[in-house]
């Protein structure tokens, strides 16, 4: 165990906060801090440095940056504060930044308040390169180390006590007097084990330290755990790091004690050479020096006889393919080839009538020439049973002719010649109704009838599977007449299908 006792005085001087009525953010004038230089015994004839702070603040008088630089006026570092923006949160800082002279962000503070507007969380990241936005949110903190910081605030009867937990294991218990922000003992632990405790001895009235008794317990790194110390004494770790008011100039405190000896000064000037003595004994025969360097290469000999000539090497491997040659002439027009037998073209000869208010299929075709009968086709019951599955180019060109009609159809009924595939599953291919004459004059003439002779044409292109059957059908579909479905001088029905593979 370890014991250090130390008596601390601090001296720190502050100008007074000018209040303008203007909105507008203003600077502050220049603060000018006298630092002096370490190890000097005589205070009052120290070597003095001076640096100087430029603080500027918003319209509340909440400082909102600080900038430190030399007495050269060179920067040396940025702190930046984010204070509230609504009522409960605007005399709160809600995050703090830290900024290299370039104006990089390397530390990001940002805190959580409880209902007592008491810190509870204090999250601190580092990094390179950190970008925070105007409101003071990070905006990339995945790139940055995180250290987690949680506080506890309890009070007991004869003591309150302050805990803190950083997401790295150690646990720092801070105590105070009862009511007051008076620190009496400090107690830090790492993963459950104590490794430092510091108390303070008061005086009689417990207004000063008299003594600060510092034991030190584990091989923890000492310097770390001060900046745990010290990083909780600056966020004020009874209240809010927030800025209060300006208190009274404390009186002039007593010239402390004198400090230890310093260290030894540096070393004087070389004093003048002396007399030149005589001469000494003859010194030994020194060792062998090392071999010299080697010489210059030397000319280059006459050319040898020619050896026997070596063994053929292997192969080599194939070289890469040549640009294509030029393509051929055009070869002969070859014989044409067969008429494909996936296909048919039949007539239906005059005379042939249908009649009633059903469906009808069209039978008892001819095929003689100049029409012809492929594969698959029955003239008799009109039936193309398809012998191999692809696309086929379907045509009907269909005349009719009937008697004079004396009465009108109903508005939904459209007579009309169908191309429809039966098996295994009913399908219409290609349909045209039979052309119509509608007149709609009130008072004048209402008729609604087929024209008394016409032509259908069906024509187009469909795919059908080997085994389908399809048929021609006439489709009354309610026209209750009889009708030649051959037309006039017999011009006929003519029905073809031709493979398309």
């Amino acid at each position: 165990m370890t014991f250090r006792l130390s008596v601390a005085t601090f001296f720190l001087v502050f100008g007074a906060l000018p209040v303008w009525a203007a909105n507008e953010p203003k600077e502050l004038k220049d603060l000018m801090v006298e630092q002096y230089l370490p190890n000097q015994s005589d205070r009052a004839g120290a070597q003095k440095k001076q640096s100087k702070t430029l603080y500027k603040i918003n319209a509340n008088t909440q400082i909102t940056e600080a900038i430190q630089s030399d007495e050269f006026g060179n920067v040396e570092s940025i702190e930046k504060k984010h204070w509230g923006t609504t009522a409960e949160t605007e005399e709160l800082i809600i995050a703090k930044e830290e900024q290299s002279k370039e104006g990089e962000t390397t530390v990001f503070v940002a805190y959580e308040y409880d209902d007592e507007k008491r810190v509870v969380e204090e999250k601190i990241y580092e990094g390179d390169h950190l970008y925070v936005s105007e409101e003071g949110q990070l905006l990339n903190p995945d790139d940055a180390e995180l250290l987690v910081k949680n506080f506890k605030y309890l009070a007991e009867e004869d003591v309150d006590l302050l805990i803190t937990e950083t997401s790295d294991g150690f646990v720092a218990e801070y105590q105070f007097l009862p009511g007051t922000q008076v620190l009496t003992n400090v107690s830090v632990y790492k993963d459950g084990e104590i490794v430092r405790n510091i108390e303070y001895k008061l005086n009689e009235e417990a207004n000063s330290v008299d003594q600060i008794i510092d034991e030190i317990f584990s091989q923890e790194d000492p310097t770390a755990i001060d900046e745990l110390i010290n990083a909780q004494a600056c966020n004020n770790c009874k209240g809010v790091p927030k800025q209060g008011p300006q208190g009274p100039r404390g009186s002039t405190g007593p010239i402390g004690p004198t400090g230890p000896t310093g260290p030894t000064g540096p070393t004087g000037p070389t004093g003048d050479a002396g007399d030149i003595g005589s001469t000494g004994a003859q010194g030994l025969v020194g060792s062998t020096g090392p071999t010299g360097d080697a010489g210059a290469i030397g000319a280059t000999g006459p050319t040898g006889p020619t050896g026997p000539t070596g063994s053929t090497g292997p192969t080599g491997p194939t070289g890469p393919q040549g640009v294509a040659g030029a393509a051929g002439s055009v070869g002969f027009t070859g014989a044409a080839g067969a008429v494909a037998t996936s296909s048919f073209s039949a007539f239906l000869p005059s005379n042939t009538t249908v009649g009633g208010a059903g469906t009808t299929q069209l039978t008892n075709f001819a095929t003689s020439p100049p029409f012809y009968i492929g594969t698959g086709f029955n003239p008799v019951t009109g039936n193309f049973t398809v012998p191999v599955s692809g696309r086929y180019a379907c045509k009907v060109t269909f005349n009719y002719n009937t008697a004079a009609i004396t009465a009108s159809l109903g508005a939904g009924v459209n007579p009309g010649i169908v191309l429809r595939r039966t098996q295994p599953s009913v399908a219409n291919l290609i349909a045209g109704n039979f052309p119509l004459l509608d007149v709609n004059e009130p008072g004048v003439l209402t008729m609604r009838v087929i024209l008394g002779g016409g032509q259908i044409v069906l024509a187009g292109d469909v795919f059908l599977n080997a085994n389908d059957v399809v048929g021609l059908f006439y489709e009354a579909d309610g026209l209750n007449l009889t009708l030649d479905l051959t037309g006039n001088n017999d011009p006929g029905i003519v029905w073809s299908m031709f493979s398309l593979n």
